[in-house]
């Protein structure tokens, strides 16, 4: 979802749904029995059941009823003759599912389909960008899948991220790391990600006065440069004789 909660909203959708599977009625009312005259869930109550703020499952129930999303459809009290628990705004509302519960399955399905065929896609540019063969195994696939279904993550800015990090760590020891569990972790992914447009660079053109990309063997070899010539500056010590040492010397 494009909302910036829609991570929320989608979790809660989810919970709706496997609440409404696990009724004796299923015919997608959030009631107490899952029929139409039953008790309707309040927002109270399903904060209560899914372990969610009332704020977010308010903000929920109004974004997956509103128009352009359909996926709950509601009902005036005096419609369908209820005496639902809670008022959302100053109209009684029960709320039901999907035109049934099959309509709601069969979006989640496409959805998570379409999310693995992206993760695919994803999984084959990583192994192009990086020389890798990593499989199509779900241990691979999940963690992009996971990252994909975020908000405001897309696949083109995915692949604009692996080139970034590619070109980073490619040729020194981070490049054991261009991998699907450390790319798309989930503590490390975002900074990754915000940082996909950022240009690399490693020193200072100091002639120019612009930034200079270099490898990571020119970078040790700079340093080494940089060690030796420290050395080479140093001036040499200048040799005193110990007088006293050599008068005791002579004594002898």
């Amino acid at each position: 979802m494009a909302e910036p909660d829609g991570s929320a909203i989608y979790g809660i959708w989810h919970c709706i749904v496997g609440a409404c599977s696990q009724q004796i009625n299923r015919d997608g009312w959030l009631t107490s029995d899952g029929q139409q005259d039953g008790t309707a869930w309040a927002p109270d109550d399903l904060a209560l059941k899914f372990r969610r703020p009332v704020k977010e499952i308010i903000r929920a129930l109004a974004f997956l009823s509103s128009e352009k999303v359909g996926w709950i459809t509601t009902y005036d009290s005096s419609d369908a003759q209820v005496t639902p628990k809670c008022v959302q705004s100053d109209v009684k509302l029960t709320p039901k599912g999907v035109e049934g519960r099959k309509e709601g399955i069969e979006e989640k399905e496409g959805i998570e389909e379409k999310l693995r065929v992206d993760a695919k896609a994803v999984l084959s540019f990583l192994n192009e960008a990086s020389g890798r063969k990593y499989r199509e195994l779900d241990t691979n696939l999940k963690f992009i899948s996971s990252r994909l279904s975020e908000p405001e993550v897309t696949v083109d800015g995915v692949k604009q991220m692996i080139l970034r990090q590619v070109k980073k760590w490619k040729g020194s020891d981070m490049e054991q790391y261009l991998r699907p569990e450390t790319l798309f972790n989930a503590t490390k992914f975002d900074g990754y990600y915000a940082s996909k447009d950022q240009p690399i660079f490693d020193k200072l053109d100091i002639k120019g006065g612009k930034p200079k990309s270099i490898s990571s063997a020119e970078q040790d070899l700079a340093a080494s440069d940089r060690l030796i010539a420290s050395f080479e500056k140093q001036p040499e010590p200048e040799f005193v004789p110990n007088m006293d040492f050599l008068k005791k010397a002579t004594k002898l």
